[in-house]
């Protein structure tokens, strides 16, 4: 990402050659001076991290030839379909925004190992569709009564009515008196069912957050029937477990056929794209919207966080906290003027959420539901949001014309709704690509001033500040955001490398070996951050290489080109 130069990687001779020249020059010009033949220590550094993380990405990304053949179907090998055009096709990389600096991209790797199982056939209960439900803990820690939405009965709304109070304008709990039966057929979805006929079929899962951010996609590939014997069993450090959330897996299967939902949800074949949600107790997915959806339930419960467009959820949206940092660490602290509408959906129920909402959900039990969701948008924020992504895609049009559309699209959002927070630190973002740095530190300021959780903003001004020589500032920043969520990888390295640049290597490489313990699938990348900055270390004992003057190194992170 960004403008860094990928054909001026320094070998480790250079750096050796640069250091000496530097310790033992008292008239060495600070590194925006220097000449563009001459590579500095903080050169290297993050020439090598960028190399490091291109090797690793590239690594997890490859095709491995010895990886096992997950099937679709019968005699048939999986075949990765062609995505439909527009930024809200399934996989879409930016389906919620732009994937944001310095994230694992989609992978497409699947595990070559056989996984051992944790669950095993025989344990799978006969009752409530071979599905688990929730504990007492977990029902007496995250479960509530009642609902803030309205709740109508299925036999008692009518298509005219729902068009004329709901759609797009507040979102709905329906109950059918029939429960899942009255809009699918709910033993295609049972457990043993799935198991026999989908068990070797290629599915995507991964953690909440983690899903957000590859565009509403699991990015951790297997097998259906590894994913509900062991992956599904597997939690973090903050007890989440993988969620499969797939927009291939229900497209291929005979699941869509079995679908007769009420006319006023009925689904388009080309207008709506359809997502399989499966995911164990306390499994779920981190704040998002999208264009006009509803979710069904089929087993299991669900609940859910819901904010109105003009309120985007304090926290911020991805990648700052998955759901359950958020209802842990920020949810406590809200204000009743702060909190959002709740609501626990249960098996046969849909919520229909209309556009631009945000929402969040955790599970409680085995939780098994389907997800349709216009692929367009209707109105204002959404159009303006989607346009912004089909011109951050454009293989068309330049550098210089991307950035100035970006910027009038996200000027107009931001005059049209000052109170989302989301759209002023992604118009900071736009003023910084434009390397308007005042401008962006004084509108992300604002973003945080509304919302002081925001952690991407805080981390947005920790950079900006660090851009205009301000490193007291940006280091307050930098701070506020570990403090939000200290368990966050984006902060665990950018962090780290603002500390590399004071010169505080000792208190970079905590940050690095934190990034290495908790964030398993990065623990590659983070480790060769911490072999970088020994090797630092090493070449220059003193750090006199690191310069200290107004560094600029950060400025590229603003930049979405890939």
């Amino acid at each position: 990402m960004g403008s860094s130069k990928k054909d001026r990687t320094p070998a480790v001779n250079d750096v050796k050659r640069n250091v000496d020249t530097v310790l033992n020059s008292s008239n060495s010009k600070p590194f925006y001076e220097s000449s563009l033949s001459s590579v500095s220590s903080w050169q290297f550094l993050f020439a090598t991290l960028a190399v490091s993380a291109a090797v690793y990405y590239g690594l997890q990304s490859r095709d491995l030839k010895a990886a096992p053949e997950y099937r679709r179907g019968p005699n048939k090998a999986y075949k990765p379909p062609v995505p439909n055009h527009g930024p809200y096709a399934p996989g879409h990389a930016k389906a919620y925004g732009n994937i944001p600096p310095l994230v694992t991209p989609y992978s497409r790797h699947v595990p070559s190992k056989k996984i051992v199982p944790v669950r095993r056939a025989e344990d799978i209960s006969n009752e409530n569709g071979g599905w688990r439900t929730a504990s007492k803990a977990d029902w007496d820690s995250h479960g509530i009564k009642g609902c803030d939405l309205d709740e109508i009965s299925a036999e008692n709304l009518t298509p005219e009515y729902f068009e004329k109070e709901y759609r797009f304008k507040k979102p709905l709990l329906i109950h059918f008196p029939n429960g899942a039966d009255d809009w699918t057929k709910a033993e295609l979805w049972t457990l043993p069912y799935l198991l026999k006929t989908y068990g070797k079929w290629e599915v995507g899962s991964g953690k909440g957050v983690d899903i957000v951010r590859h565009g509403g996609n699991g990015h951790y590939k297997s097998s259906f029937e590894d994913y509900i014997m062991s992956i599904m069993e597997q939690r973090d450090e903050h007890r989440e477990p993988f969620y499969m959330f797939d927009r291939t897996f229900y497209n291929q299967s005979e699941l869509p056929r079995s679908m007769h939902p009420p006319p006023y949800l009925a689904i388009h074949p080309v207008h709506d794209e359809n997502i399989f949600f499966l995911g164990a107790s306390m499994s779920g997915v981190s704040f998002h919207k999208h264009a006009d959806a509803w979710n069904g339930v089929v087993f299991g419960w669900k609940r859910w966080f819901i904010y109105p467009p003009t309120h985007t959820p304090p926290g911020g949206v991805w990648p700052g906290l998955n759901t359950m940092e958020w209802f842990h660490r920020i949810y406590p602290e809200l204000s009743k003027k702060e909190m959002p509408m709740e609501c626990m959906q249960g098996p046969g129920d849909i919520v229909y959420l209309p556009e631009s909402w945000y929402h969040g959900t955790i599970n409680l039990g085995d939780t098994i539901a389907i997800g349709i969701q216009k692929n367009i948008g209707a109105l204002h924020m959404e159009n303006l949001t989607y346009e912004n992504n089909a011109i951050e895609d454009s293989k068309i049009l330049d550098s210089k014309t991307k950035l100035e559309k970006a910027f009038k699209i996200w000027t107009e959002l931001h005059e049209k709704y000052p109170t989302n927070t989301e759209i002023t630190n992604r118009l900071g973002e736009n003023y910084a690509s434009r390397a308007d740095i005042k401008n962006a530190i004084a509108v992300t300021l604002e973003a945080v001033e509304r919302d002081p959780y925001f952690l991407v903003a805080h981390v947005n001004l920790g950079k900006l500040y660090f851009s205009a020589g301000e490193a007291d500032k940006a280091e307050h920043h930098f701070k506020r955001a570990a403090d939000i969520n200290p368990h966050n990888s984006d902060v665990c390295w950018i962090y780290g490398e603002f500390l590399v640049f004071r010169r505080r290597v000792g208190d970079a490489i905590w940050w690095f070996e934190k990034g290495a313990k908790e964030h398993v699938d990065k623990k590659e990348f983070f480790e060769n951050l911490i072999r970088q900055a020994k090797e630092l270390v090493r070449l220059d004992p003193e750090l006199k290489s690191i310069p200290q003057e107004r560094p600029r190194m950060m400025e590229h992170s603003f930049s979405h080109e890939q």
